[in-house]
């Protein structure tokens, strides 16, 4: 398996990588998503480098839709083993997606801030 980053486009840009992004964990277009999951769910990085989190949309994307913390990880066992009781890893690709984060979110952090 790869150990490598993810990189994640924008569904908004179709596909192009967001020109614009934030620090803020609960907006759309946060610096440091990891993968989505399922429609509205995703996995980001904690902006201290500290913690998978496993975050879940909350109202309309076209009218003020935000991201919430449903769940904080530091290890990534633990964040398969919760999004499996949640039934969000059985489609294949997020499947990968997971599997190639670092075993610690701290180590994906310092991968991060090689790039």
């Amino acid at each position: 398996m790869s150990k490598s980053p993810i990189l994640q486009t924008s569904p908004k840009t179709q596909g192009q990588f967001a020109q614009t992004s934030s620090r803020r964990e609960t907006a759309d277009s946060y610096s440091a998503v990891l993968t989505p999951l399922a429609p509205r769910w995703r996995v980001i990085l904690c902006r201290d480098g500290k913690q998978y989190i496993l975050q879940r949309q909350f109202g309309n994307r076209l009218h003020k839709a935000v991201w919430r913390g449903e769940s904080y990880h530091s290890t990534r066992r633990s964040l398969i083993r919760d999004c499996a009781k949640r039934y969000l890893i059985s489609d294949v690709m997020a499947q990968a997606a997971i599997d190639r984060l670092p075993s610690l979110a701290r180590e994906y952090a310092v991968q991060r801030a090689q790039y």
